[in-house]
């Protein structure tokens, strides 16, 4: 992770690097510092969001249904 700053149109680095990220104007990570990627996901996480797709589709199946019901009603 590296503190930068945007000086003229260009990014320029901050030496030395403050200690307090919060500090910085711009934050720049690489790849394997990312944490929340969706491609990091144990089979056991994206087993659980696939269940939570289909069953919010199943879901929107059902009262679809339903209204069509009462709409021929």
């Amino acid at each position: 992770m590296r503190c930068v700053a945007i000086v003229g149109g260009a990014v320029v680095d901050i030496d030395p690097q403050p200690t307090d990220v919060t500090t910085c104007t711009l934050i720049l990570v690489s790849p394997t510092e990312v944490i929340a990627s969706p491609w990091l996901l144990e089979p056991d996480d994206a087993g659980l969001i696939s269940v939570a797709i289909i069953g919010l589709w199943a879901l929107a199946w059902a009262f679809r249904q339903f209204m069509g019901q009462i709409r021929e009603s």
